[in-house]
């Protein structure tokens, strides 16, 4: 592929078909169609199948943050706090990013629903725990003081959202194009043979 539309258009396709025998995919399409899995809904047929496994769906919808961000920037130097949250802000909402930045670190990094950060001006420690639920219509809820309760449904929806909303400035932006094609070789197909 070498025309940027293609790239793009690639990278963006929609986890609801499947194509036997192809062996090409994007990232971000396996990716997708793995959180629907997860979510107990078949990708190519959008049939529920009754079964969520909200651990690995929230570590894959965090995971395609980080792949989206890395794109949206047209880097991947080690400032993935940076990105993260940066992308969080623009595409999905400018309140929850810290939180949802440490849910992050605590399923991808500790493999568990604790996490917490050092303050470098005040080096004051703050601990965050976390619970995942299915049921509520929130983002995020305040437990107590340092306790949150995710909403992996709403983590969802907010993530394909904010697919959809990048996918669009992508489209007609020079800029963005620019980064995106920067990353294209590096994270964009998974061969499967």
């Amino acid at each position: 592929m070498t025309n940027i539309e293609s790239k793009i258009e690639f990278f963006f396709e929609s986890p609801n078909k499947w194509v036997d025998g192809r062996t090409k995919y994007s990232n971000l399409y396996l990716l997708r169609r793995d959180i629907y899995t997860c979510f107990g809904v078949d990708p190519s047929s959008q049939v529920k199948i009754n079964y969520c496994a909200k651990w690995p769906a929230t570590m894959s919808i965090l995971a395609g943050i980080d792949l989206l961000s890395k794109y949206y920037y047209g880097q991947d130097d080690g400032k993935v706090g940076e990105r993260f949250i940066g992308y969080f802000k623009k595409y999905i909402n400018d309140q929850d990013f810290e939180i949802i930045y440490q849910l992050r670190n605590s399923l991808l990094h500790s493999f568990g629903l604790y996490s917490f950060k050092i303050d470098r001006k005040t080096n004051i420690r703050k601990e965050y725990y976390f619970a995942l639920t299915s049921n509520e219509n929130r983002l995020v809820s305040k437990i107590k003081d340092n306790s949150y309760l995710i909403d992996v449904y709403t983590l969802w929806r907010e993530f394909e959202k904010s697919i959809t909303l990048y996918y669009k400035e992508l489209r007609e932006d020079n800029d963005l194009k620019i980064k995106f094609d920067k990353m294209f070789p590096y994270y964009s197909i998974t061969d499967i043979s």
